[in-house]
């Protein structure tokens, strides 16, 4: 398998790119071929004339792209910067199959009984990637529907299109950009394997409480019998305002989906105090109030990026939602200047929201990174030596470190400290509460004895 990868906002560079792809012998050669692309430009006749391009210069190709505007922070490149990355995959004997499902026909749940059926009756499914827009709840229905399928150890990894109205995901299914709709690519082989990292970043702190009112599966309309935004004002004196969402998105709520630790972070709040999500909350939850450190979460991303170079991967994809870019702001490039050190050509896509579903768990994944590397076979020496080349860029130094930066870190110190003093309290009541037994079991003996 190979991987080539292009980082542009110019149509000229793009159109030398997919020229030279097509000169490539190994462009003749591969198995199949599969081009994914994300793009920051919601522009539809900008998109249109992508997707053409696309079309002309590469007609064996199957392709798959998602947009999601942004504020730029792409490594190398200005805040404002608004292109796209494309990258091609050239198999050796693995395939792909694409499946489009028009939503504005068919129901989000009809889509996943229809992936359902397809994982069912397909062998040797390495992984699966889903591109939506449109959707926002819905899609969270169309999860837990595929999630009944009998295959569970395939994971389900993709992203949701910006929740603006006017994100879409682009394929070779369609000669327009599609604004509702859910676009799946199946890879299947023998010998195909993929490897991910779901890296949450947050720190859950403080109580335990529970979601006791919902209206349907998308609010929650109170946590411990009180308005459910009542908390942000208990704990971070927010009011329910124009400002509320800024005000909370360092400090989204974390809860369980199965075994897989969750965050969901409010996308809108109620004049009664409810809380709106676009990712599904139930009646009983048990949820806490979770914060990030920005350099904890940059070092988190190192440690999973070793684990991602022992894979070897032949190719890498960083999913990355933007509720994390926009926490860590000017060091959002990090992310993927993390991976780029071992491997240059890993591409990376920017969605409204992360998707993961797997025999953990999981479902719509707010503010976190999902890496996915896939290969073909045993890795060689050179894919665990990975590719470095010019792209290969160094982490921008702190400097001055943040105040909110020094915050973060003061309350995670703290906060494991108390953590620790309480673990301290519980091992010394139970010593002193053996002790006490052991002196009345003996107590008890002696008097059996002497009387």
């Amino acid at each position: 398998m190979i991987q080539k990868t292009l980082i542009t906002d110019k149509k000229q560079e793009l159109l030398t790119f997919l020229d030279e792809l097509r000169a490539d012998a190994s462009y003749a050669s591969s198995s199949d071929r599969i081009m994914l692309f994300s793009d920051q430009n919601n522009d539809v006749s900008h998109l249109k004339d992508e997707i053409a391009v696309l079309k002309e210069k590469l007609p064996e190709t199957k392709f798959l792209g998602v947009t999601m505007p942004s504020d730029g922070m792409l490594p190398g490149h200005e805040t404002g910067f608004r292109g796209a990355g494309y990258s091609m995959l050239l198999t050796d004997r693995a395939k792909t199959e694409l499946i489009y499902y028009d939503c504005s026909e068919i129901s989000t749940t009809e889509a996943g009984k229809r992936l359902r059926r397809e994982i069912r009756y397909r062998d040797h499914i390495a992984g699966i990637f889903v591109f939506a827009a449109g959707l926002e709840q819905e899609i969270d229905k169309f999860l837990t529907t595929v999630g009944m399928y009998d295959k569970s150890e395939v994971a389900i990894i993709g992203a949701q299109a910006g929740a603006d109205g006017t994100s879409y995901i682009c394929g070779s299914f369609s000669d327009e950009p599609v604004s509702c709709g859910i676009a799946v690519l199946i890879f299947y082989g023998r010998g195909l394997h993929f490897y991910y990292n779901y890296d949450m970043g947050w720190n859950a702190i403080g109580k335990e409480m529970t979601i006791t009112g919902t209206d349907g599966n998308f609010c929650a309309t109170t946590i411990d019998d009180k308005p459910a935004a009542a908390i942000y004002k208990e704990y971070l004196g927010v009011e329910p305002d124009e400002y509320f969402t800024d005000n909370v998105r360092e400090f989204p709520l974390v809860t369980y989906r199965v075994d897989r630790e969750v965050v969901r972070t409010p996308s809108g709040y109620g004049d009664d105090g409810r809380l709106y999500f676009i990712a599904r909350v139930n009646k009983g939850d048990k949820v806490r109030l979770s914060y990030g450190n920005p350099i904890r979460l940059i070092e988190r991303t190192k440690l999973y990026a070793e684990t991602m170079h022992s894979f070897g991967p032949q190719a890498l994809f960083l999913i990355i939602c933007e509720n994390r870019a926009r926490f860590l702001k000017d060091m959002a490039g990090n992310d993927v200047i993390v991976y780029r050190n071992f491997m240059n050509q890993v591409a990376w896509v920017r969605g409204f929201a992360a998707i993961l579903m797997d025999k953990k768990g999981g479902g719509v994944v707010n503010s976190a990174i999902i890496s996915v590397g896939i290969r073909e076979g045993a890795p060689s020496e050179a894919d665990l030596a990975g590719s470095r080349g010019e792209m290969v860029s160094e982490i921008r130094g702190r400097g001055v470190v943040p105040l909110d930066q020094r915050l973060a870190m003061f309350l995670e110190k703290t906060t494991t400290e108390l953590s620790e003093m309480a673990v301290e309290a519980d091992s010394a009541n139970e010593a002193k509460s053996e002790f006490l037994c052991c002196i009345i079991n003996n107590s008890l003996l002696l008097i059996y004895l002497f009387f």
